[in-house]
């Protein structure tokens, strides 16, 4: 038996951004709340093996989950699978990677590698837990993504925040029980994520348990694994600088660089919404031979991003000093090289977003895997030149460039767009702002807003 998909609400896709962008600024408000929590609660040396365990237990569930996720929201967007056949997939093939993931990560926490003498075993294996529920609740979320569901989408991640901040408020700030509380919020925050994601999953869709299939497994895998080399570095790409400093610096600095890199990080919320709404219409959009829709989102999202993070810098002193605490003031340097490859991280997300959408997602790998070249090659040499977190920043940042150059001559190459073409303000931008403000106002007075 195959799912039954409710209609897709008939929504602007800049109403659908207003949504997402909404919903993501309560998350981000409370991603700042756990991240003054965590500087209050943990000193700099448990913020640094904190982190430490968290990337260890993301990677490791990426590396294992073989984008299971995303190739069962592909397949649901392109009308190759039904809603219950790809979760089922997604399903089976996250949680057998999870159990993998934990199976291969008990000898190397028991291992000499100095990464992994930055935290305590017992808080490596805290960090376990985080393994299956993020496959799962990444399976969920993937496809709530795919169907449009956004507002629903945004609540559950809104809920995830929530239960953290209150969970970390009385674990670490009540009961002081350190990085193992820290984890076990982040824990919590999946968990209760995953309920949600699931129970409004079945509110508009039919959705039933389908035994996977050999040939199905085969179809989603094949997607996945053309994505999956680009998906694991990405997460590289934002905790190559953590890694790094897990293998050569001490806990108060691996601490520092990944408060830093958090805070930056959530920037990404703009682009990601953009690119959120933007990959269910790329299948359409190309088909109709169409790149004016990714030159559109890329000039929305440069303006944003680009006006945003040069507010945030403004002030970024005086925040630090009130969210964080005058430990964490040696940061705002760091702030400031990180933001121009926070910048290009974001523009990269569109053209990514594009070439996925094509089924093309190796081009994202390439791109990825050159930016982690240049990102290794200058930590080499910048390291003994600019001092540990300076040089482990500039190398982030250039890296990030190279990626967003690489994948913006691909675009070009692929679409026959011109660079002016792309990039030059065009009468049609404020076009699309007066019609989304139409659509908003109808809404408001209880009209049906215009599908585009």
């Amino acid at each position: 038996m195959t799912a039954a998909v409710a209609p897709i609400p008939r929504a602007s896709g800049g109403r659908e951004v207003l949504t997402v962008l909404a919903t993501r600024g309560g998350i981000l408000a409370f991603g700042l709340l756990t991240q003054s929590l965590l500087a209050y609660g943990l000193l700099t040396s448990e913020r640094g093996a904190f982190a430490t365990c968290s990337v260890f237990a993301l990677l490791l569930s990426l590396l294992f989950a073989f984008s299971a996720d995303r190739g069962a929201q592909y397949f649901v967007i392109a009308n190759r699978m039904s809603v219950s056949q790809s979760v089922s997939l997604g399903l089976c093939i996250s949680l057998l990677g999870s159990a993998a993931a934990c199976a291969a990560a008990i000898p190397l926490i028991h291992s000499e590698l100095d990464f992994f003498q930055k935290a305590d075993p017992a808080s490596f294996y805290w960090a376990l837990i985080l393994l299956p529920l993020r496959a799962v609740n990444s399976v969920a979320e993937m496809q709530l993504m795919g169907l449009r569901r956004f507002k629903a989408l945004g609540l559950c991640m809104l809920l995830q925040s929530l239960s953290v901040s209150l969970a970390m408020t009385g674990l670490l700030l009540g009961l002081d029980l350190g990085v193992e509380g820290a984890l076990f919020s982040m824990a919590l925050g999946q968990l209760v994520s995953l309920c949600a994601c699931f129970w409004r999953l079945r509110q508009h869709v039919v959705l039933v348990w389908e035994m996977p299939s050999l040939r199905g497994a085969a179809r989603l895998l094949q997607y996945g694994g053309k994505y999956h080399g680009a998906r694991i570095g990405m997460e590289l790409e934002m905790r190559a600088g953590t890694i790094a400093l897990g293998l050569l610096a001490g806990r108060a600095d691996i601490g520092l660089f990944a408060v830093a890199i958090a805070l930056m990080s959530r920037f990404n919320i703009i682009a990601n919404a953009v690119a959120s709404v933007l990959f269910p219409r790329v299948p359409k959009a190309a088909a109709k031979d169409n790149p004016a829709l990714f030159a559109l989102c890329l000039r929305y999202v440069a303006w944003v991003m680009g006006s945003a993070l040069l507010a945030f810098l403004a002030v970024s002193e005086p925040l630090v000093r009130l969210l964080l605490s005058e430990d964490y003031v040696p940061i705002v340097p760091l702030l400031w090289i990180l933001a121009l490859g926070i910048f290009a991280y974001g523009i990269s997300a569109i053209y990514m977003t594009y070439f996925s959408g094509i089924d093309r997602p190796e081009i994202c790998t390439w791109s990825v895997w050159i930016s982690l070249c240049v990102n290794g090659t200058l930590l080499l040499a910048l390291f003994p030149r600019m001092g540990e977190l300076s040089g482990t920043a500039w190398a982030m940042s250039l890296g990030l460039l190279c990626r967003c150059g690489f994948l913006s001559v691909m675009f070009h190459r692929s679409s026959h767009e011109t660079l002016l073409s792309t990039w030059r303000p065009q009468r049609s931008d404020l076009t699309y702002l007066r019609t989304m403000g139409r659509s908003l106002l109808r809404r408001a007075a209880g009209e049906q807003p215009v599908q585009t």
